[in-house]
């Protein structure tokens, strides 16, 4: 399994991210992270036009697939460049903030006297 992944960090520096200090890629691509850059432009943008979709006109169906899209090319490229450990925490820590930020809503929701049908005890 060391192997494999060994071989798979290999391939994704000399392929995609641009040679892995070799000076030249497979796609002649010349610098060593000019293709990786260009990947993490990819992301931003997928990344930014999921949300903007989201928020902006309201289809939440092609915003939420970029954002998935989005989230998914980060965390392979995380995976190659930090490892699976490191991976699993950043991401552990990452749905801790979203949990508190989810909180956080709920909370100002229900202070500007927003009424969640399951919370109400008046309906018997």
């Amino acid at each position: 399994m060391h192997t494999a992944h060994n071989s798979l960090t290999t391939l994704v520096k000399e392929n995609i991210l641009g040679g892995g200090g070799k000076g030249q890629s497979r796609w002649g691509l010349t610098g060593r992270y000019r293709l990786g850059g260009a990947l993490v432009c990819l992301l931003l943008v997928l990344t930014v036009w999921g949300v903007g979709l989201m928020l902006l006109r309201g289809s939440r169906g092609v915003g939420v697939l970029g954002v998935v899209s989005g989230v998914l090319v980060w965390v392979v490229l995380l995976l190659v460049m930090l490892g699976w450990r490191m991976v699993l925490l950043l991401l552990l820590l990452l749905l801790l903030l979203l949990l508190l930020l989810l909180l956080l809503l709920l909370l100002h929701l229900l202070s500007l006297g927003f009424s969640i049908p399951w919370w109400r005890t008046d309906t018997i």
